[in-house]
């Protein structure tokens, strides 16, 4: 059968999101939080796809952009279709948290991923591939690169 594993998209989407906690288990609240973001994409010709994806986040500490961070995000995916049951998978996601607080130092999220999805059967794929992260926040001595290499089998419900 003709199975594809690629996501088609073409075009924009934009959205804003508020939220609030109103209880957790221990029954406290949250300040309420604010959000948007920016979704681009592209099919090039019948095997690639890009996906770009924005998104900006912060709480609002009593009603205001107070003591919380603000947190940036993008998320970058390009998708080559090898065959109808293999897709091969690029993933660049950069994560940025800018502390209002000038105690505490920004945090820089890089990861790299690639690898390759396997159609298995309707509900079952399989992906095996490599993956590197990277953080870098003020003077953190841990400043190497990590790098994986995995294999995972995912089951979709619906």
């Amino acid at each position: 059968t003709d199975e594809q594993v690629l996501k088609r998209k073409h075009g924009w989407e934009v959205g804003a999101q508020v939220d609030y906690l109103i209880s957790d288990y221990s029954g406290n609240d949250d300040d309420p939080g604010l959000g948007a973001y920016f979704e681009y994409a592209k099919p090039y010709g019948l095997q690639w796809q890009l996906i770009d994806r924005v998104s900006y986040s912060t709480v609002l500490v009593d009603g205001e952009f107070g003591d919380a961070a603000h947190n940036i995000s993008n998320s970058l995916e390009l998708t080559y279709e090898i065959s109808d049951k293999i897709d091969w998978e690029n993933l660049w996601k950069l994560d940025i948290i800018w502390e209002s607080d000038s105690d505490r130092d920004d945090t820089y999220l890089n990861m790299l991923d690639t690898g390759l999805r396997f159609y298995i059967s309707n509900t079952i794929d399989a992906k095996a591939g490599l993956q590197f992260n990277h953080k870098d926040q003020g003077d953190n001595p841990d400043d190497e690169v990590d790098s994986r290499l995995y294999f995972q089998m995912i089951y979709t419900i619906f």
